[in-house]
């Protein structure tokens, strides 16, 4: 008898492809804190009978992520019926956690003199308002720029810093200083008369202050200048006290000095005498009446 053999190769099935989970894309920290394992892919060949490979893979779940952000890696590896291996990715971006906000520090848009010497700027807190490892709090420190005197100015108030993801906080805040109060004369001379006898008036010497204590102060003193003439029978003069002061405030008086020859003059006569008729009377004989 003959006989014949012959073999026939048989491949294998198709390689099962993953059918992966819906999944996001992209979560938020808070999302990613809270993230759950995700259900299993399936996998199949699409084939039937004793072709059919199929089956489902649990996943491998690798969080790599911060406040900052990362990645929350998803991976379904297996081998199949026939020994090769099956393997499908999903990677999920993890946002930065929202930027914090910066307390609002109550500062006020103007002050007087005397407040803006004694100020001190708070420190502030901020905050994204989340909590856990998405929270992001911190303080900051001021850093305060002086540009004023009691002339007025202003007043800048800076909050400068960063948060954990090296993100940039900063605010800033202008307080304009009011100047301090004008000066005034602590004297308001009136006006006056005087006598020709009394000679010319000289100047006079009177203070000025606005009240203030420290570094808020304005005061000195003003000597007056005098105008105008007079003579043996009078006139009349001006007393003017005029100074501009270190922030530019005018004070400005004057008064009027009347002077007037008030003393009458007096009469001197020449002593009585007897005279004969044909004597000599004039005043060159028996004398002159005299006045001063």
């Amino acid at each position: 008898p003959f006989s014949e053999t012959y073999i026939i190769a048989v491949e294998p099935a198709l390689l099962p492809v993953i059918d992966i989970p819906e999944l996001p894309a992209v979560v938020s920290c808070s999302e990613a804190e809270t993230f759950a394992m995700p259900p299993n892919a399936t996998y199949s060949n699409g084939g039937s009978g004793t072709c059919e490979i199929s089956g489902d893979i649990p996943p491998i779940v690798v969080k790599a992520f911060s406040l900052c952000g990362g990645t929350i890696s998803i991976t379904y590896k297996d081998v199949d019926a026939c020994g090769r291996e099956i393997e499908a990715l999903h990677t999920i971006a993890v946002d930065a956690s929202p930027e914090a906000e910066i307390e609002d520090p109550g500062l006020p848009t103007e002050m007087t003199c005397e407040q803006a010497y004694a100020f001190v700027a708070p420190s502030i807190t901020f905050s994204n308002g989340l909590e856990n490892s998405c929270g992001i709090t911190g303080t900051l420190t001021p850093v305060v720029t002086n540009n004023f005197d009691k002339c007025g100015g202003d007043i800048t108030v800076e909050y400068i810093g960063s948060d954990d993801c090296n993100r940039p906080i900063y605010s800033t805040h202008t307080i304009s200083v009011i100047p301090a109060t004008p000066p005034v004369f602590e004297t308001t001379p009136g006006n006056i008369t005087i006598s020709c006898t009394e000679g010319a008036p000289s100047p006079t010497t009177i203070n000025y202050s606005n009240g203030a204590t420290g570094d808020c102060a304005i005061l000195g003193s003003v000597t007056s200048a005098i105008s105008g003439t007079y003579d043996i029978c009078g006139g009349v003069m001006t007393e003017t006290w005029s100074h501009t002061d270190e922030c530019g405030n005018v004070l400005s008086h004057s008064r009027t000095i009347t002077i007037e020859d008030i003393t009458a003059p007096v009469i001197s006569c020449p002593a009585d005498a007897t005279v004969e008729c044909l004597d000599d009377i004039s005043p060159a004989a028996l004398g002159a009446a005299t006045a001063t």
